[in-house]
């Protein structure tokens, strides 16, 4: 007998050594009977040892009183009261392995939070019976495959976090049907086709992000229903069309960003009311026309990101009502006309990004007003005219290639500008700062005529 067990144990051991690289044994399953456990039903218990049979248990972060105990609600991250399984909460705990079906057993649950584990596999349609359940979080995995349309089913849902995992095809037209829904974050995935327009039947929704999918077609004009709507987050897809005027009626509106896509047509004039925009992003598309006066009603906005369109004309002299401004991306449009001299106002900027556009006449003195100023760019323009003196004043920006990404603070490159005669000359300050932050700018004062010769080697 001893020679047959000893031989057992050799075939198990060389069979874990002839494995292949990469593959393990396949984990026994920890044994646990709910059959005495009181506090909830037997069914409840087998569906938390499912959970943990499935991912992997034994190597949790932390497993405190898992399956050692009858009394559930001691072990981590379970609460159960009135006799059911109320939430089950183990963020960043190491789970890994695929969901059980059995959790659609917890028919009191009103939690689920599996955030930032290792889940793999699908989301189970069983998930749909939760009928309580009022928070799903299962973000930051590496969940794949569709989003389960029965999850448009569960009418107390407010929270649904389904961003930062691999999920795949559309995005269900039923999710429409959350009637309870406050935030839905379905950003960073693999989603496609359009976006639904049932979304905008989501009447108390808050946060809407569907950033970096590969959602194409046009933003739906139901959207503009959304009045309780605080964040849109949309960048990083495919969409195309115009931007919809019905955004304009999101009066709660605090962050509006649609960058990175393929939109085209002129910015609406509407947008203009929306009063508590904090953020405004439409950088990376293909829109048209001029910037609309009216967006120098957001007085309260941080952040305005309009670079990289086909936008054209004047700049207008309203944005500088935008007092409280602090980025202002303009570069690599077509602008014309003279850079306006209220941008001066804009004494809380940060960084201003004029670049790359065709730009004329003088820089305007008002700019030594903005003494807060990091990074200005003004490269790549028709500038003409002295560099005003009060630009000793900008003391805040960056050194050459301190900026981020190794940048220079300043950038007068490429431009029309007068050069001093003897410059740099000793002592006197302007000199001595433009020599200190755009060291060559003076030898880079090319007429537009040549200037195609040195464009491709400066956008390498």
């Amino acid at each position: 007998m001893k020679q047959v067990l000893r031989g057992l144990i050799l075939a198990a051991v060389l069979l874990g050594l002839c494995l292949p690289a990469g593959v393990h044994p396949v984990q026994a399953q920890t044994t646990f009977s709910c059959a005495d456990v009181t506090q909830i039903p037997e069914i409840e218990c087998e569906a938390l040892v499912a959970l943990y049979n499935s991912t992997n248990g034994p190597n949790w972060i932390n497993h405190t009183n898992w399956l050692e105990t009858n009394t559930p609600d001691d072990w981590l991250g379970v609460g159960a009261w009135s006799g059911n399984v109320k939430v089950l909460r183990l963020t960043e705990n190491g789970l890994s392995g695929p969901l059980p079906v059995e959790l659609g057993n917890l028919s009191g649950l009103t939690e689920l939070t599996l955030d930032g584990n290792q889940l793999t596999g699908s989301i189970p349609v069983e998930l749909a019976n939760l009928s309580s359940l009022e928070i799903l979080l299962l973000e930051a995995n590496e969940l794949t495959g569709a989003i389960p349309p029965e999850l448009g089913s569960l009418p107390h849902l407010q929270d649904l976090y389904l961003d930062i995992n691999q999920l795949s095809g559309p995005i269900p037209p039923e999710l429409g049907n959350l009637s309870s829904l406050v935030r839905l974050f379905l950003n960073s995935n693999d989603l496609t086709g359009s976006i639904p327009p049932e979304l905008g039947n989501l009447s108390n929704l808050e946060d809407l992000y569907l950033f970096s999918n590969q959602l194409t077609g046009t933003i739906p004009t139901q959207l503009g229903n959304l009045t309780q709507l605080l964040r849109l987050e949309m960048a990083r897809n495919q969409l195309t069309g115009s931007i919809p005027s019905e955004l304009a009626n999101l009066s709660n509106l605090s962050n509006l960003n649609l960058s990175d896509n393929q939109l085209s047509g002129s910015i609406p004039p509407g947008l203009s009311n929306l009063s508590n925009l904090l953020s405004l992003r439409l950088q990376n598309n293909q829109l048209t026309g001029s910037i609309p006066p009216e967006l120098g009603n957001f007085l309260g906005l941080w952040y305005l990101f309009l670079d990289n369109n086909q936008l054209s004309g004047e700049i207008p002299a309203e944005l500088g009502n935008l007092t409280g401004l602090q980025y202002l991306y303009l570069h690599g449009n077509n602008f014309t006309g003279s850079i306006p001299v209220e941008l001066g106002n804009l004494t809380h900027l940060k960084i201003l990004y004029l670049h790359e556009n065709q730009l004329t006449g003088s820089i305007p003195s008002e700019f030594g007003n903005l003494t807060n100023l990091q990074i200005l760019r003004l490269n790549y323009n028709h500038l003409t005219g002295d560099v005003p003196a009060s630009f000793v004043n900008l003391v805040n920006l960056y050194n050459p290639g301190a900026a981020p990404g190794g940048k220079d603070g300043l950038d007068l490159d490429y431009n029309l500008l007068t050069v001093p005669e003897g410059y740099p000359v000793a002592g006197n300050p302007l000199h001595e700062f433009l020599f200190a932050k755009d060291p060559d700018w003076h030898l880079r004062q090319v007429p537009y005529s040549i200037r195609h010769i040195y464009l491709p080697a400066m956008m390498r």
